[in-house]
């Protein structure tokens, strides 16, 4: 389903697309922080597919709300995921610069 915003700042739920993509991660994708606190404010619930669409399109500010929004010992397993990760990364390449950074500083 789509939802759009109403002029009270409630939601309207429009018709099914076609799209595999919740309304949080498309507002994620999108850059649109503004829509991203409302959806967080009616209830939506943030996954890591959340937070790996952020890191994708290089949306530090959109990772950080994310993080936020998420209870701490789910921050903490993520956390040890990306360190994990960034560990095996660095393996094969080498030291990383940038917003995986800045993403694992944020949950920290």
């Amino acid at each position: 389903h789509r939802y759009s915003v109403t002029s009270d700042g409630g939601l309207h739920r429009q018709a099914a697309v076609s799209s595999r993509l919740t309304p949080l991660q498309h507002a994620v994708k999108r850059g649109h922080l503004g829509f991203v606190e409302l959806l967080l404010e009616k209830g939506a619930r943030v996954s890591v597919s959340d937070i790996d669409i952020a890191l994708q399109h290089r949306r530090a500010s959109m990772v950080k709300r994310l993080l936020r929004s998420l209870p701490e010992n789910d921050r903490q397993r993520l956390k040890e995921a990306m360190e994990e990760k960034e560990r095996s990364r660095r393996i094969r390449r080498g030291p990383s610069r940038g917003i995986c950074d800045a993403a694992a500083c944020a949950i920290a």
